[in-house]
């Protein structure tokens, strides 16, 4: 009986999962048309290299923090732009989109992003479901 709960949780787990990045993808392509569009300096790059032990072997994760400087209004901001690409240089310019009710608040200035996790969160809710319906015509 344990086993037949769990089999069931699995799929609903992913689906909520799936939702999650589905509702964070539209939250960011409604913020994209509030936002406004500025020209900002990528002035620092750190990565930090994350070792992750998975049984027999070990997995590298690099993270990135990206600091941008940019200009709202005649004041100055700096902040953390939330993404990296392998193209991003410091002292490169690059555009990118501010809250004009809080212009600390920044992210990318392409959807590509909140496109992604569209997607994704899409196909893992439809496999998720699907899988979920499965069992329980099999009697799981």
């Amino acid at each position: 009986m344990k086993f037949k709960i769990l089999n069931l949780v699995t799929p609903i787990l992913c689906a909520i999962l799936a939702v999650a990045a589905i509702v964070m993808g539209v939250t960011s392509l409604m913020n994209h048309n509030k936002y406004l569009e500025t020209t900002a300096t990528i002035i620092t790059i750190n990565e930090e290299i994350e070792y992750i032990n998975t049984g027999d072997s070990q997995n590298i994760n690099y993270i990135y923090e990206v600091i941008v400087k940019y200009a709202v209004d005649g004041k100055v901001y700096e902040g953390d732009l939330g993404y990296h690409d392998d193209t991003m240089e410091e002292g490169q310019e690059i555009t990118i989109m501010y809250n004009p009710e809080n212009p600390e608040q920044i992210q990318e200035a392409t959807t590509t992003g909140s496109i992604i996790f569209i997607v994704i969160g899409a196909i893992v809710f439809i496999i998720s479901i699907a899988v979920f319906v499965k069992k329980i015509i099999a009697g799981v």
